[in-house]
C-alpha cells in the first residue's frame, strides 16, 4: 500500500506481492539494552544484518513466491543499509508514518534507558524509513548458489 517506488529497477505499485522484513525483536532488544551509545547499537545491528543476508537470500531463493520481487520494511535504524544493497525512501507524512514513528520511538523507550537522551539530541535520525532491495538484486550479492 502508499505510493510507488522503484528499488533496483523494479516499480512496486499499490497491491503488488512484496516480502515484508521483519528484525528479530529479541536481537534487537538485547543489542539496544547492550550499549549506551546509540552509534555502537547501530554498528552491531548492521554486522549482524550482513551476517543474516546470505541466510535470506536463500530462504527467498528457495521458498519465496515468484511473483514476489521486492523485500522490504519500515524501520528508523536505516543508516549504512545503502552498504548492503538497500535502497532508503521517505515514508511520508501521512497517518501511517505518524503512527509507526510513535510505536518506534515507544518501543526504543521501553527497551534502553537512554532513548529519551538519544531521541532528544538526535530526532532527525529517528524517523522510519522504508528499506527495500529487489529479490534479484538481493541474491545476486548474498546467494551462495
Amino acid at each position: 500500500m502508499g505510493k510507488p517506488f522503484i528499488v533496483d529497477g523494479v516499480e512496486v505499485k499499490r497491491f503488488d506481492r512484496v516480502l515484508e522484513i521483519h528484525m528479530n525483536n529479541e536481537m534487537v532488544l538485547e543489542i539496544l539494552q547492550q550499549y549506551d551509545n546509540m552509534l555502537a547499537s547501530s554498528v552491531r545491528l548492521l554486522k549482524e544484518a550482513r551476517r543474516s543476508l546470505p541466510v535470506m537470500a536463500e530462504h527467498v531463493r528457495t521458498k519465496a513466491p515468484a511473483s514476489a520481487q521486492v523485500l522490504y520494511g519500515i524501520t528508523f535504524i536505516n543508516r549504512g543499509i545503502e552498504r548492503l544493497g538497500f535502497s532508503v525512501f521517505p515514508m511520508g507524512d501521512g497517518l501511517f508514518a505518524k503512527f509507526t514513528q510513535r510505536h518506534l520511538r515507544k518501543l526504543f523507550q521501553t527497551v534502553n534507558p537512554h532513548a529519551g537522551e538519544f531521541l532528544a539530541e538526535h530526532e532527525d535520525l529517528y524517523v522510519p524509513k522504508l528499506v527495500a532491495i529487489s529479490k534479484a538484486n538481493l541474491l545476486s550479492r548474498y546467494d551462495r548458489n
